[in-house]
């Protein structure tokens, strides 16, 4: 075969074998001319970091959006309350919702202003059990006055804590006289 008929392969065999150059010099010189060039690796680099930058940036402003939007709901200034029909809506909108904010605020609004000299003047005066509630006898002040109440708990077997539970003097007489009549002595005078 002349060398004008040999295909271009044998032609780069004969001149490397002709040159010294062997085979795995070759391989090695032909991975070395598929790499890119420096300045390519390093724009590729570059683009990765500023992808992930761009990323984060829009993970970021996600998370603060969902945050700053009110978090625990709209409050009572999204519902409308101007008529009973429209107010009764507006309280199955919250408890649907969640509207924790609204929840809140209603409840503020219902009470009035009176839990900070609630707190204030706060006190236990007497704790007395009956059918497993236990049943306080507290006194505070509201509005500058003297207030009695008894206020009944029971607590929740599957998780130990204790929850409001509704007891009064009326529920409580079938089964014990003496605590009737000191519940009411309580509330009326604030005398045991």
């Amino acid at each position: 075969m002349s060398t004008s008929e040999t295909p271009e392969s044998d032609q780069y065999e004969s001149r490397s074998e002709s040159q010294g150059i062997g085979s795995h010099q070759r391989t090695a010189g032909a991975s070395h001319r598929h790499r890119p060039p420096r300045q390519q690796r390093g724009q590729g680099e570059k683009s990765s970091w500023l992808f992930l930058l761009v990323t984060f940036a829009i993970a970021v402003t996600a998370l603060m959006v969902t945050l700053l939007r009110h978090p625990l709901g709209a409050g009572i200034s999204s519902y409308d309350l101007s008529t009973p029909k429209a107010a009764l809506r507006s309280m199955w909108e919250i408890q649907e919702s969640m509207d924790i904010r609204a929840q809140i605020e209603l409840s503020r609004l219902r009470s009035g202003d009176h839990g900070e000299e609630k707190l204030k003047t706060f006190e236990v005066r007497r704790m007395d059990e009956f059918q497993g509630k236990k049943i306080l006898f507290i006194s505070y002040e509201e509005d500058g006055l003297k207030k009695y109440e008894c206020v009944g708990f029971e607590k929740d077997a599957g998780t130990g804590l204790w929850f409001p539970s509704h007891v009064s003097a009326y529920s409580v007489r079938g089964d014990n006289k003496d605590l009737a009549t000191m519940m009411e002595t309580w509330e009326k005078k604030g005398e045991f």
